[in-house]
């Protein structure tokens, strides 16, 4: 399981790549093709062009974040809402339990302070 995630979140990443150095490659092409009818226009196409691709590139940027950080489903996520609920129930029992624990040491250390 781990590998097919390794292996696709990889074919994910060399999509991506091929996609902007498409998008580059079109751009140019595009750019170079209209070169003869205004050939001042040029540099606003190459910057416009960049500026798309930086675009892309923030979006795909933000999206990855927001998976990693929890805010988006994550498409291979094989976890069910109610497993990752159950996952969350159970770290705040074992945090309440703690808390439980540090209460009884500390009302002990107290205690002991007393006597």
């Amino acid at each position: 399981m781990e590998d097919n995630l390794i292996k696709l979140q990889s074919k994910k990443e060399e999509l991506i790549t091929m996609k902007k150095v498409s998008d580059a490659q079109v751009m140019i092409k595009e750019t170079l093709t209209g070169i003869a009818n205004d050939t001042t226009d040029l540099g606003e196409r190459i910057r416009n062009a960049e500026e798309k691709i930086k675009e892309k590139y923030a979006k795909s940027q933000a999206i990855d974040y927001m998976v990693d950080a929890g805010m988006l489903d994550h498409i291979l996520d094989d976890e069910d809402k109610v497993e990752k609920e159950l996952k969350e129930i159970e770290k705040q029992k074992r945090a309440e339990e703690e808390f439980e624990e540090l209460k009884k040491r500390v009302a002990a250390k107290n205690q002991a302070i007393k006597e």
